[in-house]
C-alpha cells in the first residue's frame, strides 16, 4: 500500500506546479530546490535551472527531459549544517 502511494506521488510530481523549468543558457542546467535556489540564480544568472518544489518522490521523466537538453547538468543541494556541532 505505501509503495503504491509513493508511485502515485512520484506520478503527481511530474505535472506539480511548483516543479518547474526556468529555460536560460541550455549549455548548463542546474537542478535545485529551497535556498539553494537563489544561491544558483546569484552564481549562474544564465544557467537553464530546474526548481524543485517537490523533492520526495522525485520526478524522473522531468529531470530525464531535463537533463536531456543541457549540455552539464549539476546539482545543488543545501546540506544540514548540523553535522559540525557532531564532530567537534
Amino acid at each position: 500500500m505505501i509503495e503504491e502511494r509513493i508511485r502515485l506521488l512520484a506520478d503527481f510530481a511530474e505535472t506539480f506546479a511548483f516543479n518547474r523549468v526556468e529555460w536560460g543558457d541550455t549549455s548548463l542546467g542546474i537542478v535545485t530546490c529551497g535556498v539553494a535556489y537563489q544561491y544558483a540564480k546569484e552564481v549562474f544568472p544564465s544557467a537553464s535551472i530546474l526548481r524543485l518544489g517537490m523533492t520526495y518522490p522525485l520526478p524522473p521523466g522531468l529531470i530525464h527531459e531535463f537533463a536531456a537538453a543541457v549540455g552539464r547538468l549539476i546539482v545543488i543541494e543545501e546540506l544540514d549544517p548540523s553535522w559540525r556541532k557532531r564532530s567537534s
